[in-house]
């Protein structure tokens, strides 16, 4: 029987509910946010040159406790290395940390009672979901910059990068949003009394 996946465990014995987790660009690392605001950080112990049916063995290699700086949950968490840079959300704020060393670049202050985002990081750009809005911004290379402001008729549950326009899940519709005007194009379908609204590529 064929086996699409490989399956391994990791942080069985947490301390800590883990709220978010995060791959590196390369796969060598998998970062876990926790409740308490800890960073946990394992690594892959597999050689490169294994055989790909080889199962990959992670190890707890560093913890970072307060991360952010609060002891509040890492409730969204994302490691891009285009710009070699993690993303995260905690206590309602999107942090931003060096990919290689994970100190703290900075707090975006105007991303307050933020509680997800999504990135398309080709076209260098974030949408942060903050209640009935969404800001988007712009990563310079060194910062994330210009933010602009799209009101939304409810808070955004998810969100997904589709070129230049944002499909959102609501509480009770998806709908397709563009960017540029801040209109939402197109009702795609209704998302049903309980299912809850997730959005892919």
């Amino acid at each position: 029987m064929h086996s699409v996946f490989q399956r391994a465990t990791l942080a069985q014995n947490c301390k800590s509910k883990v709220e978010s987790v995060a791959a590196s660009p390369n796969g060598d690392r998998i970062f876990a946010g926790c409740a308490d605001g800890s960073l946990l950080v394992f690594n892959c112990d597999l050689d490169a040159a294994a055989s790909a049916s080889t199962v990959p063995r992670f190890h707890l290699f560093d913890t970072h406790k307060k991360w952010c700086g609060e002891k509040r949950a890492i409730t969204c968490l994302a490691a891009i290395g285009e710009w070699g840079v993690t993303l995260s959300i905690c206590d309602g704020y999107m942090y931003v940390h060096n990919l290689a060393t994970l100190e703290l670049i900075t707090k975006l202050r105007s991303t307050r009672n933020c509680s997800r985002f999504c990135i398309d990081a080709s076209r260098s750009k974030v949408c942060v979901s903050i209640k009935h809005r969404l800001l988007v911004l712009t990563w310079t290379g060194k910062e994330l910059a210009n933010p602009k402001e799209l009101h939304t008729p409810s808070t955004a549950r998810s969100l997904q990068w589709i070129g230049n326009h944002l499909c959102v899940g609501f509480r009770r519709e998806y709908n397709l949003l563009s960017v540029e005007t801040g209109l939402i194009i197109k009702e795609v379908t209704d998302t049903g009394r309980k299912e809850k609204p997730l959005v892919t590529l």
